[in-house]
């Protein structure tokens, strides 16, 4: 299955989700840092679910934002005003954002590698940039090793592994 193909797939579950508890979201990957934004739905039959609910789950604002990033490597997770959720959801929007940087990241490096799209100079650049741990095994070495593919334990919806 492909990158892409992963990616619309946990799409498609963080709309099912998003349905469901009445929000919407928006996943931006064409600036730095690539992002998840969750906010309110703002029609009115969720505005009235969200004020009815209020007293059982807390209160959570129409302007309210929930945002996902990777800054540096690490991910950053932020509010603004009052957005009150369950850990449980907390943690299933987290682990799709996860999921989806990680596709979208992986389908990005392949289509810029194989259209050719990176100039040796840019690649000499990042390279300088790397550590130096890739220098650890000749190119040719790697060139005629075997690829052999790793089996990974299956994950549920959470992202968690299952035992």
């Amino acid at each position: 299955m492909s990158e892409l193909t992963k990616y619309e797939a946990y799409k498609k579950k963080l709309e099912g989700i998003c349905d469901e508890n009445e929000l919407v979201y928006r996943f931006t990957k064409d600036k730095y840092p690539i992002s998840l934004i969750i906010k309110p739905s703002q029609d009115v039959s969720a505005q009235l679910t969200l004020i009815s609910r209020s007293d059982d789950e807390g209160v959570i604002s129409s302007r309210a934002t929930l945002v996902f990033a990777y800054r540096d490597g690490e991910l950053d997770i932020r509010t603004t005003e009052s957005f009150a959720i369950s850990d449980t959801l907390l943690n299933k929007l987290k682990n799709l954002y996860k999921n989806m940087h990680a596709c979208w990241v992986q389908h990005f490096h392949r289509s810029i590698i194989e259209q050719g799209l990176l100039s040796s100079h840019i690649v000499t650049n990042l390279a300088a940039t790397d550590d130096a741990s890739d220098e650890n095994a000749p190119d040719d070495e790697l060139d005629d090793a075997e690829m052999v593919p790793i089996e990974f334990p299956d994950e549920t919806d959470d992202g968690e592994a299952e035992e």
